[in-house]
């Protein structure tokens, strides 16, 4: 055998070894990553949702997941809805989450919470919204476009970071992770239950920096841009809260959105009209609870439907959106909440 069949030989070996190293790398990750039932990057249960099926989609971070609920939204305006939003999600993984969105859906609005313009990265935060994206394109360029050095090797071989789950996975869990998705009854919603009062208002947890607010507002932009080629009506808010921001905060907000072709609403200024209680309706200063999250999304139905115009397209299936109202109203809103069984990556400011 020639010296250069040898080393086609050796190189087709090669190759096929590492295609058998990454294919077992996949399959392990798969089977040791924790299945997301709350707290956002719910990616497993979003794919396995019906095709072009939703009309709005929320994005953004946490109060994303814990403000609105879309078995309410549905009850009452018979608007199907889901949250594909993430802890402490920055406006660059918010960009990529609607990239990835709108390959199976298309929504005819999404609905984007801009508080993570003033929180900067957070490394943990970053891997877990982006490590629970479907593997592709737009995984990978979140992941550049996030990490760097050494932090993107957690990315690109997340078996390093799931490894050690090998002696706490049991052979019911691992065959539930590698089988189909399964829809999930809250559609993304997170179900909090505890009650903080608040009878004054408190600071507003910042951590941007002026360099971490210029890539939100450059992401921002984009997404502002996405949405106007898919034809998808963007509204940009902020939730009702309890916090204080701090005038600069307020000022580099209002000065971005005066150049941004975007509707914009602060629902914390409409909170007489939605009904809020701060003795009652949160579950710390940034999230409300259930009770909170059940009033707002009772008026955010109406919202959606008079002022911006929403019908229901009616394409999803209503036996699933039924079973979701029914899951919803069967729940004990004064019982223990998804935050008692919370995972990585629970309620984040």
């Amino acid at each position: 055998m020639s010296k250069k069949i040898q080393r086609r030989a050796k190189l087709v070996a090669f190759t096929v070894l590492l295609l058998l190293a990454l294919l077992f790398s996949i399959l392990a990750t798969a089977a040791l990553r924790p299945i997301r039932t709350g707290f956002g990057c719910m990616w497993r249960s979003y794919q396995a949702e019906q095709k072009d099926s939703l009309d709005v989609l929320f994005l953004g971070t946490s109060v994303a997941y814990s403000n609105m609920i879309p078995a309410v939204i549905y009850r009452e305006s018979g608007l199907c809805s889901f949250s594909m939003a993430g802890p402490v999600q920055t406006l660059t993984e918010s960009y990529y989450y609607l990239r990835e969105t709108l390959r199976t859906q298309s929504p005819s609005l999404v609905m984007l919470d801009v508080s993570g313009l003033f929180l900067a990265n957070q490394p943990e935060y970053d891997f877990t919204n982006i490590d629970y994206m479907p593997v592709g394109l737009n995984k990978w360029r979140c992941a550049f476009a996030t990490a760097s050095g050494e932090d993107l090797i957690r990315y690109f071989f997340p078996l390093w970071v799931y490894h050690g789950r090998w002696s706490e996975v049991d052979r019911k869990e691992i065959c539930r992770a590698l089988s189909p998705a399964e829809t999930d009854p809250k559609a993304g919603w997170t179900l909090l239950t505890d009650t903080t009062p608040f009878p004054e208002r408190v600071p507003r947890l910042e951590t941007w920096t002026e360099e971490s607010f210029q890539t939100g507002a450059e992401y921002l932009r984009k997404i502002v841009e996405l949405c106007r080629q898919e034809h998808v009506e963007l509204l940009l808010t902020m939730s009702p809260r309890c916090t204080i921001m701090t005038p600069e905060s307020e000022d580099k907000l209002q000065m971005l959105l005066v150049h941004l072709d975007a509707a914009y609403v602060d629902f914390d200024e409409l909170r007489d009209e939605i009904g809020i209680d701060d003795l009652t309706d949160f579950f710390d200063s940034s999230h409300l609870n259930v009770r909170g999250a059940e009033k707002f999304s009772t008026y955010l139905a109406a919202f959606f439907v008079s002022e911006c115009g929403l019908c229901p397209r009616n394409t999803a299936d209503p036996i699933v959106w039924s079973e979701r109202v029914r899951y919803y109203d069967g729940l004990d809103k004064n019982g223990p909440g998804d935050e008692e069984v919370r995972n990585e990556g629970g309620a984040a400011p």
